[in-house]
């Protein structure tokens, strides 16, 4: 697209705004990136599903104040909630 944007003498930044800007009133939203790419995926989400059990049995917060990583326990609240809520991951 950049070669393109060249040949009609747009700068990208500009191209980008007006591209944005026509999505926007199609009614098409834009993707986000996550915000902690490095966080890994589970391997098994029987053990996210284990672990969000047993965080509302203890309660959220006395389990973080335990936990020697939090984003299992943040994985796990989504998820209990996602469940509750009845909406997909």
């Amino acid at each position: 697209m950049y070669a393109l944007y060249g040949e009609l003498a747009i700068k990208p930044s500009d191209a980008k705004k007006w591209v944005h800007r026509y999505l926007k009133t199609e009614g098409w939203k834009e993707v986000h990136t996550e915000k902690h790419p490095h966080r890994p995926t589970p391997d098994n989400f029987e053990d996210v599903r284990t672990l969000a059990l047993e965080m509302l049995r203890q309660g959220f917060k006395m389990m973080a104040e335990e936990a020697k990583e939090i984003r299992p326990l943040r994985n796990a609240k989504d998820w209990a909630f996602a469940r509750l809520n009845r909406t997909d991951l």
